[in-house]
Parts: structure tokens; C-alpha cells; sequence
């Protein structure tokens, strides 16, 4: 389900929500004036919604290799990416990333909780200590540590699915999880990547790195 499968499961989403709503009380800018209509709309909805969820996701291919992410998923059918500008040099910020705690997360127990649905469990991401870095509780646990260059970029990757009788022989070993392309494997792989940005402040003063 690439972007296309994506609108279309929102679109029947929102039209499963508006015939429940017109269920109750009738919705005037639809054309819904009675609950059997209502039943139809969701009915309708849910039915985009699940054709959306069959929808093929397209394959990206990346064209030049630009980072080490791109080393171990040259093709991929899914991305996001979230950047943030911070005042200090790449050392300090790679070793913030490296050290980071779940305790000095704001929200991290909570959001982890809902996600698990608040069911225990042995020790991973969703369950980390509150005094251990999260890389290091990743990588211990259901996370491989791909790539390490300090103050330049760190990759992790995790296995999301496998064929029924998989055993990883190694599954620390990067160039194992790289070669992990065959059908009925689904792996997801993420990137901390750190660039100096040079910002110049007007005549008189230093430089400043950002």
C-alpha cells in the first residue's frame, strides 16, 4: 500500500465514520437523511477501505548512495523523514542520540504503553529500563546495530516479518540482515544522520555552527 492505498483507506475510513455518525443523528451535507443509508455509507467505506489495504506498494529504488542507510535498503517501499535544526556540534549531538534514556523522553512510557497495549513482556524497546540508553536496549534486543560512523550517522534495522521456521544464524551480523531480501522477509531500517550546518551572524561576529 503505497500513497494512492494510503488516501484511499482514509477516504473509506472518513466515510465509515460519517454513516456511524449519520446512525445517530443524520448528516445534512451527505444526502443522508435515514439510518439504512447510514448503514449503506459505512458499509461503502469499509469496503474502499479494505481495497485500499490490497492496494501493491510501489518499490523506490535509490538511485546513488548518499548515506549508509542506503547500503542496506537500496529498495524500499516505505519512508519518512523528521529533521530538526540543533545548536551544538555534530560530536555532542551523536553522543545526546547514543545516551538517551526512555526516563528523558517526554511521554515515551506512555505512548510505548498504548502501543503494546499495555501487556508485559520481556525486555525491548516498548519495555526499556528507565536508566539505559535506547540504543543500547534496542540493539540488545530486537534491533541490529547496521552501521556506526560517530558524529556522522548511526543505522539500526529490525526484522518485521519472516517465512514460518526462520532462525537467523546471526542475527547481529549486518551484512546477514542486508542479504535478508528473499519473499515472505520484512525489514524495517532507520538512520540518525548528522550535518553541520554553517549559519554566519552579521560582520563583527564568529561564525556560528549549527
Amino acid at each position: 500500500m503505497g500513497v494512492i492505498g494510503s488516501l484511499v483507506v482514509y477516504a473509506g475510513l472518513l466515510a465509515v465514520l460519517a454513516g456511524l455518525v449519520s446512525a445517530v443523528r443524520p448528516l445534512r451535507f451527505p444526502g443522508i437523511r435515514t439510518r439504512r443509508r447510514a448503514a449503506l455509507l459505512s458499509l461503502i467505506g469499509a469496503s474502499v477501505a479494505a481495497l485500499g489495504v490490497l492496494l501493491p506498494a510501489p518499490e523506490i529504488r535509490v538511485a546513488a548512495m548518499k548515506s549508509r542507510l542506503d547500503e542496506f535498503a537500496p529498495v524500499y517501499q516505505f519512508h519518512e523523514v523528521h529533521a530538526i535544526r540543533v545548536r551544538a556540534s555534530p560530536e555532542r549531538v551523536f553522543e545526546a542520540v547514543r545516551q538517551v534514556t526512555a526516563q528523558e523522553i517526554r511521554l515515551f512510557r506512555a505512548l510505548t504503553w498504548i502501543r503494546r497495549l499495555g501487556r508485559p513482556g520481556p525486555e525491548d524497546i516498548l519495555r526499556a529500563p528507565e536508566e539505559q540508553p535506547l540504543i543500547d536496549v534496542a540493539i540488545r534486543t530486537t534491533f541490529v546495530l547496521l552501521a556506526e560512523v560517530p558524529a556522522q550517522e548511526l543505522v539500526v534495522g529490525t526484522l518485521v516479518m519472516a517465512p514460518p521456521g526462520f532462525r537467523a544464524k546471526d542475527r547481529r551480523d549486518p551484512d546477514a540482515f542486508r542479504d535478508l531480501a528473499r519473499p515472505g522477509f520484512a525489514k524495517a531500517t532507520m538512520n540518525f544522520l548528522f550535518r553541520c550546518r554553517l549559519s554566519y551572524l552579521p560582520y563583527g561576529f564568529e561564525p556560528r555552527i549549527e
